[in-house]
């Protein structure tokens, strides 16, 4: 590893890691991690021909991250704004596969 990848781990690591940050969220994600299987289990198509859980799990990663910067949440996958961010995340990343590090 370089020194580039240890700033970056630095950066993203810190911040929101450390133990106190987890012990001050981890109600809320243990909330969302709730939810999702709830959703699941409301489903009856999870016990019978199974589901696909990434575009649920990415909502539940999105609700921590939402709930962390403004103690807010989207209520579903079709919320408008984000339907936005996601897109905005998409563009974001095609655009950082772009560039030569």
């Amino acid at each position: 590893y370089g020194e580039h990848w240890r700033k970056m781990r630095r950066i993203m690591t810190v911040p929101f890691f450390t133990n106190k940050v987890v012990q001050q969220y981890r109600a809320g994600w243990e909330d969302e991690a709730g939810r999702v299987v709830e959703d699941v289990r409301k489903n009856p198509e999870a016990a019978t021909t199974g589901i696909v859980l990434r575009r649920r799990l990415q909502l539940m990663m999105y609700n921590n991250m939402y709930r962390i910067m403004f103690d807010r949440r989207f209520e579903s996958e079709e919320d408008p704004l984000f339907v936005k961010l996601k897109a905005l995340n998409g563009e974001r990343s095609r655009l950082a596969q772009s560039f030569e590090y």
